[in-house]
């Protein structure tokens, strides 16, 4: 595919209505470059994701203000992981 403005918008829009992400590339090593970075943040946390899926099983709801004090971290973190959690549809 042409990396021309047209296919570039499609991608954008398609990336946009399904949360993923679009990144003008120009040869096959940007294109690996584009996908290690993807991958890199969306598992980077993969780790504490497991143990705030575990607090909150653990707890029977979904507490933040619990969950944060139990895994003694933010409540920032805890509604990042949450999202995450969600985003993957390991909550239902």
């Amino acid at each position: 595919m042409g990396n021309n403005n047209l296919t570039v918008q499609s991608f954008r829009a398609i990336a946009m209505g399904t949360g993923g992400q679009c990144a003008a590339v120009k040869d096959a090593k940007e294109v690996i470059s584009q996908i290690v970075s993807v991958l890199t943040n969306e598992f980077r946390d993969l780790e504490f994701d497991g143990k705030v899926l575990d607090t909150l099983e653990h707890l029977g709801s979904m507490d933040v203000m619990a969950t944060a004090d139990t895994l003694s971290c933010s409540r920032l973190q805890v509604t990042s992981a949450i999202a995450r959690l969600g985003k993957r549809g390991f909550l239902e």
